[in-house]
Formats: structure tokens, C-alpha cells, sequence
């Protein structure tokens, strides 16, 4: 099957598209548009067998209650099948070896003649922010750590130990991120959106013009770093500034100055997806200021919007929550689907162990108390108006992009 798949795992399938063919050279395994068979829920292809791949793609983002609120309805729903615990890597989470996107195609073991479209959920692929090594860092890895062994080595002729690379003035600020950068930059490409190789546009490029549908939950993004401050999950905030609503404060102004200083040098958009790599100043910010940077959603849904221009949907948690009717009819008609009728609104929560949330509001209420009751505290109001500021100008491109002004979150 491997082998045949490789047949489909060609430049010249790209057609003259200049940013397929560099997608190819990023990503040599991964099929490039191959011949799906026609009249079948799923896509697939005939490869030694048939090999299927998902409909459809749930582009979650942490804290955005895709688990608690949307998973919960489209598990109910007879006509689609969610796989979301089965291992099979998210497009922005591919590992360094050129082999793993091969993998994520050939791994699903889908049968052809099913009736149900295929979905794949990521709770964290909305926002592709490359905190940990992956498969789009290929080329900055590969230049990053021959140049660290050269430097230490240097170093250590000179009698120093290997504390002194990572010094402001040492070699990992001054050549190495510097080198690794350049190289990143040559392999993925420069110039913006459609111009580089992106989760967006590597989807893009399999599905070819069998487009899936995706769908992306969004919700105040005040709100979603709230929870993410307070939620277990991310116990080490609390730890590092304080569980009050002083180290809440802290940490919101660190992540939004960081930010903030980011882009007096560099573009929203780099910033966003490169962060930590880009200066020491950055990549000092506590967690690189990775749940600020998850709630500026204008740059990555502008990623999505053009590379699946006609087949994107996105919903508000809050209207999912608090307006289900309407929106659950919207969402099912993008699915091309009827509303299922045993998907009550009240079961929400049930996905996540939890009891049944009435509303977003009681639902955002859970998310702070991270389990134990009365351990959050509401922030200052001049915490949530500075938050509100900061986050205004990216909601309202973000409303103008997809021409919905509900986005601005006001």
C-alpha cells in the first residue's frame, strides 16, 4: 500500500502551483491530490486497496469547549463518526520525520462503502503556534542543533561551560535561532498567506479540489484565557504568578506586553506563529505568551478562509450554548445534514464527565473553578478592559474577514 500510495506523492501532481511543490519538497511522502473515487461520503483513493481519509475537520482551539459543547452533537448524529482518540496525528502536530504525513494518510482504516462521513477533531488545530518541535520546524531543526554542537564545542576550547551558549550574548541568540530561522524561512517560504506551508494550505494540498468541510469554534477570547489560567490542566500559571486576581493581572499583562513587543518588529501574523523563535526578549515571556496568542484568531482563520474559501463554518461557543436552534441548523446544513433530534443542548458537558451546563455562562463558570469550588477568583475590571482592548482590533478583522460581526465578541 505504502507504494502505491508514493505514486500519488509526486510534484507533478501539483500542476504548476508553485506553494504545492514546495509542500511536496517539505512533505515528500504525503500524497498530492490523488484521483479520489467518485460518489463516497469519505475521500478515498484506490492504493493497494482503498485508503479513505476525514470529511470533515473539527479545528478546535484549547478552552474553546469543543469536547464539552460541539463534540457532544456530532457524536450523536448517525450520519458521522468522530475520530479523535485513535492516534492518528492532527495536521499541525506531524513529527520531524518526512514520513510521518505519509502516515497520518494511510492510517485510518476506513471502509469505502461507509454511510457515515468521517471526522477528524484536534481541540488545538485552529491555532498551528509551533511551542514544540514538529514537522514544520524541519528545516529550522536541522540547521538549529549541528550549529549549537559547533558553538558548544567552541565554547568549551575556550574554557567555558555550556551555560555561556545560552547567555544573551552568547552564540544561541547571536548565530544559531538567527541560522535555523533563515533556514525555516528559505523551506516554508516567505510572503504570507497562500505564500507559505501551513496546516491550511498542506490540507489544501491533499484534498486537491475534493475540499472538506471545517468547522472552527471560537469563543471570547477574555473569556478562554481566563479559563486557561485557572483550569488544572495548566496548574503551572497559577504556581508562577499567584492564585489571585493580581497574578491573573500579571500574567495577562506579560503575555499581551510580550505580544505587544513582538509586533513593534515583526508582523501579527509572525508573531503568532513564530513567537518564541524570533528574539531571546520573546522567547523569555513565560510559556512564550502561548494562551494570549491562541485568542488572536484573525491570523489563523485568515490561513483557513483561504485555503478552503467555500468550506469553512464558524461558530460561536457562546451561540452554540445559549442560541442552539439556529446555530445547530447552520452547522448541520454546512454538513449537509439534518439536525439530530436526540442531540439535546442540555446534555452538553457530557463528553467531558461533566454534568450538564445549562449555558456558556455556567459552562465559562466550571472552566475557572478547574474542579475545585470557590478556588478562582474574578479578575480586576481593569484586567478585563485592558484584555478587551488588546483583543478589540483582532476581532474586529476577524468579524470582517467572514463578514459576521457577532466575531468582534463585543
Amino acid at each position: 500500500m505504502k507504494s502505491t500510495l508514493s505514486t500519488f506523492a509526486d510534484e507533478a501532481r501539483c500542476e504548476g502551483d508553485a506553494l504545492c511543490k514546495r509542500i511536496h519538497r517539505q512533505q515528500p511522502y504525503l500524497p498530492i491530490a490523488p484521483p479520489f473515487e467518485q460518489g463516497l461520503k469519505n475521500p478515498c483513493v484506490r492504493a493497494g486497496g482503498t485508503v479513505c481519509i476525514p470529511q470533515v475537520h473539527v479545528l478546535g482551539g484549547w478552552h474553546s469547549f469543543v469536547e464539552e459543547a460541539l463534540a457532544p452533537l456530532l457524536k450523536a448524529h448517525p450520519a458521522l463518526a468522530i475520530n479523535d482518540r485513535l492516534g492518528v496525528a492532527c495536521f499541525n502536530e506531524w513529527d520531524s520525520s518526512p514520513q510521518s504525513a505519509g502516515r497520518w494518510f494511510g492510517g485510518w482504516g476506513v471502509r469505502p462503502s461507509s454511510e457515515r462521513q468521517l471526522v477528524q477533531q484536534c481541540v488545538h488545530e485552529l491555532s498551528f503556534y509551533p511551542a514544540y518541535p514538529n514537522g514544520y520546524l524541519r528545516d529550522f531543526l536541522a540547521a538549529y542543533w549541528p550549529c549549537k554542537a559547533r558553538e558548544v564545542e567552541t565554547l568549551k576550547a575556550r574554557g567555558k561551560d555550556e551555560g555561556a551558549y545560552y547567555g544573551g550574548d552568547g552564540p544561541m541568540w547571536r548565530t544559531c535561532r538567527p541560522e535555523a530561522l533563515a533556514k525555516h524561512d528559505a523551506g516554508v517560504g516567505t510572503g504570507g498567506v497562500g505564500h507559505e506551508v501551513t496546516p491550511p494550505f498542506v490540507m489544501r494540498a491533499v484534498y486537491g479540489s475534493r475540499s472538506p468541510t471545517l468547522i472552527a469554534l471560537l469563543r471570547n477570547p477574555v473569556d478562554r484565557l481566563e479559563t486557561s489560567f485557572w483550569c488544572r490542566e495548566h496548574s503551572h500559571y497559577v504556581t508562577h504568578y499567584g492564585a489571585s486576581a493580581d497574578g491573573f493581572h500579571k500574567f495577562a499583562v506579560e503575555g499581551v506586553d510580550g505580544f505587544r513587543a513582538c509586533e513593534r518588529r515583526h508582523s501579527t501574523r509572525r508573531c503568532a506563529l513564530l513567537f518564541e523563535m524570533l528574539e531571546k526578549e520573546m522567547a523569555d515571556v513565560f510559556f512564550h505568551a502561548d494562551q494570549v496568542i491562541r485568542g488572536i484568531y484573525h491570523p489563523f482563520v485568515a490561513e483557513w478562509k483561504a485555503a478552503f474559501p467555500s468550506t469553512l463554518i464558524v461558530i460561536r461557543t457562546e451561540d452554540l450554548m445559549d442560541d442552539p436552534t439556529p446555530t445547530k441548523a447552520r452547522l448541520f446544513s454546512a454538513l449537509g445534514l439534518q439536525p439530530p433530534d436526540t442531540a439535546d443542548p442540555l446534555a452538553r458537558g457530557s463528553e467531558a464527565g461533566l454534568a450538564p451546563s445549562k449555558s456558556y455562562a455556567e459552562m465559562h463558570a466550571r472552566s475557572v473553578r478547574g474542579g475545585t469550588p470557590n478556588r478562582a477568583v474574578p479578575m480586576h475590571q481593569h484586567t478585563r478592559e485592558m484584555l478587551i482592548s488588546f483583543y478589540h482590533p483582532y476581532n474586529a478583522r476577524l468579524a470582517a474577514l467572514l463578514n459576521d460581526r457577532r466575531l468582534e465578541f463585543g
